[in-house]
């Protein structure tokens, strides 16, 4: 899995090789739930939009970020993607208890 700390999202942050991938805010809505480990119909629920909308949408996202230079073909590419963007907040790390 994935390990996001603070230092890694300021990294992110300040690179100036990510290309920003201009997403409207349905598609930044759509891809924050999916993203997230919605399935694509409990987006659709969520959202009041179709099924068949939401995977249209996941489809324009997904080229959206090939042509940045940012490819996301799977759900958790997806995912890193919406984490460096911003669209989804950085996990915090879990304390363990000794």
């Amino acid at each position: 899995g994935v390990v996001a700390t603070t230092d890694w999202a300021a990294a992110i942050d300040g690179d100036p090789n990510l290309l920003d991938v201009d997403l409207s805010p349905r598609q930044r809505e759509v891809l924050a739930l999916y993203a997230s480990g919605e399935k694509a119909a409990r987006v659709a629920s969520l959202t009041g939009l179709a099924q068949e909308t939401v995977n249209d949408y996941l489809g324009r996202i997904r080229q959206k970020y090939a042509e940045a230079g940012r490819p996301a073909p799977t759900k958790t590419d997806l995912y890193k993607r919406a984490l460096e963007d911003g669209w989804l907040p950085i996990p915090q790390r879990r304390r363990r208890k000794h």
